[in-house]
């Protein structure tokens, strides 16, 4: 038995034992760093080298000088799947994840003037957590706010949103909302920002529960055929090219038919600001908040189901502000006052009198 499978056994019977277990494996890992630190310190103090770096035995081979921590640190790059060089999980974390809660708990929202907002769930530890990310009028995203809740609890989700207002996020000059077609959702939306919201339904969701009803030969026809019309700029046609498919779908499955008819007006709303061309790579769905869904379940590794609920949320809130801190500028952000005039001229009409 080769050594590479003592430690795989190893491995698999820490894992078995739970908690207990995995700590055990992050004490291993500190004392072997600490073990080899130890042994490289002792070796550069007691190895003389001649000068020039020649080696020790006289051949002539140029050693290569190692690199000073500083070095290390500026040369290696961080894992993908690694945290931001956090291992969490160690005591030292304790604290960091503590004021990244603080943060998602009492960050000013006043401060910026925010013009879009999504709203999606995604899925970690196989249950759902609710994200809100927004967008400032300069295209600069943000991550406001999550809840472990799924999209249709609407009384979690309204909790967050009224948590949000009250730390300054601000409806009044109006807030445009890209979210699933979830009745529940629509109806907390309303309720809280009123008549400062204009509400786009997420076209990817759209095409993907109506094709969810067909085999795969009708889907991959209705797929292409919904993505043709949703591409139309022209709010007119491209409703036509949608109603056309919706009465072919009557004659195949009446299911998908339903459902491409409900809400079809408000997976349009992008459409009808004269702006689809530009603004539609990143408004007409919420893949942004799939995009940090990817990366956070990429560094959950050191992240368990079993950590009491507050530690769980601190973690999560940790990695989603080092998520949120390498988020690019929205593309094309100069169209979005426009936008925002588009689809609320009375708001803004009043606020510039």
């Amino acid at each position: 038995m080769s050594l590479s499978d003592d430690l795989s056994q190893l491995i698999q019977g820490l894992r078995h034992t739970g908690a207990s277990g995995r700590q055990l494996q992050f004490d291993l890992l500190r004392h072997l760093t600490q073990c080899v630190q130890q042994l490289t310190s002792s070796l550069e103090e007691d190895v003389m080298l001649p000068s020039d770096n020649a080696a020790p035995d006289g051949t002539g081979e140029q050693l290569a000088e190692a690199p000073s921590e500083e070095e290390n640190s500026v040369r290696a790059p961080e894992s993908p799947e690694s945290p931001g060089g956090l291992a969490l999980g160690y005591d030292d974390d304790a604290a960091a994840c503590e004021q990244a809660r603080q943060v998602f708990d009492t960050r000013p929202l006043c401060e910026e003037e925010h013009v879009i907002l999504w709203l999606d769930a995604m899925e970690v530890w196989g249950r759902p957590i609710v994200v809100c990310m927004a967008a400032t009028i300069e295209g600069y995203r943000r991550i406001l706010g999550f809840v472990e809740a799924p999209l249709h609890d609407a009384e979690r989700v309204q909790h967050l949103l009224q948590g949000l207002l009250e730390r300054g996020l601000c409806a009044d000059r109006g807030l445009f909302c890209i979210t699933p077609d979830v009745t529940s959702l629509t109806g907390v939306l309303q309720e809280c920002l009123g008549t400062g919201m204009q509400q786009q339904h997420c076209q990817m969701h759209k095409r993907t529960r109506v094709v969810s009803y067909l085999s795969e030969q009708d889907g991959r026809h209705i797929r292409g055929a919904i993505t043709r019309a949703f591409a139309v700029p022209d709010p007119k046609v491209a409703h036509a090219a949608l109603m056309q498919i919706h009465t072919d779908l009557l004659v195949c499955n009446r299911s998908a038919a339903r459902w491409l008819l409900r809400g079809l007006d408000r997976t349009l709303t992008l459409h009808r600001t004269g702006l689809y061309e530009q603004l539609s790579p990143s408004l007409r769905s919420t893949r942004c908040v799939a995009h940090v869904s990817k990366k956070l379940v990429r560094r959950l590794r050191d992240v368990r189901l079993w950590m009491p609920p507050d530690k769980r949320r601190a973690c999560l809130a940790l990695l989603l502000l080092e998520i949120e801190s390498h988020m690019r500028r929205l593309p094309r952000a100069a169209y979005l006052p426009a936008m925002r005039s588009a689809l609320f001229p009375s708001i803004n009409q009043t606020n510039d009198n």
